[in-house]
């Protein structure tokens, strides 16, 4: 079993190439690096998870369980094979080639941004993000599979979505909060 107690980043992480890593303790940095692959295999990240800004087509090696932030784009990924299904934080996955929303968790703490990729879907998104939610700049025409629990604001620009399916879209969301408002309310006492 090995477990780091600090962070792995792009200057220590070559001890541990090839190797699968079962927690890591701290934060994983592995941004502006270059990389065509993830260079290990991690199971669990207490911390964030990076590996941005690289030339990644796949994100096999990615850990299960990240207990902050996921960060993953400015890469080449067409697909969300392998990534995380549990996160504490946000998810990234902005600036890719991504064409379909599979294999996201049905709960991101933080914000969540998708965009700038070619999805023209978005069945498959979490059910709530506790933060912002960017889909902009996608190939949307629709918005059904959309969140509606939203903590944070909408970015939807530049897509080809119908405006009133957009309003009907923001009404909803604006029930949900009240919804959510309420029931915070109700069970603060």
């Amino acid at each position: 079993m090995i477990v780091v107690r600090d962070n792995i980043n792009g200057i220590n992480y070559k001890a541990f190439i090839g190797k699968t890593i079962d927690v890591v303790m701290g934060d994983v940095y592995l941004s502006h690096l270059k990389l065509k692959e993830l260079p290990f295999r991690v199971l669990k990240v207490e911390g964030d998870f990076h590996c941005d800004n690289n030339e990644l087509t796949s994100l096999y090696g990615c850990p299960e369980y990240v207990g902050g932030g996921f960060d993953c784009s400015c890469n080449e990924l067409t697909s969300l094979g392998d990534v995380p299904m549990e996160i504490g934080g946000y998810y990234n996955i902005s600036h890719n080639h991504i064409q379909e929303l599979h294999n996201i968790p049905k709960v991101i703490n933080g914000y969540f941004d998708c965009s700038h990729n070619m999805l023209r879907t978005l069945k498959g998104s979490p059910s709530r993000v506790g933060g912002f939610y960017s889909i902009a700049y996608n190939k949307l025409e629709t918005l059904e599979g959309a969140t509606s629990d939203i903590g944070g604001q909408l970015y939807i620009d530049s897509n080809n979505v119908d405006l009133h399916e957009l309003y009907l879209y923001k009404e909803r969301i604006r029930k949900v909060r009240m919804i959510r408002s309420k029931y915070e309310e109700k069970h603060k006492k």
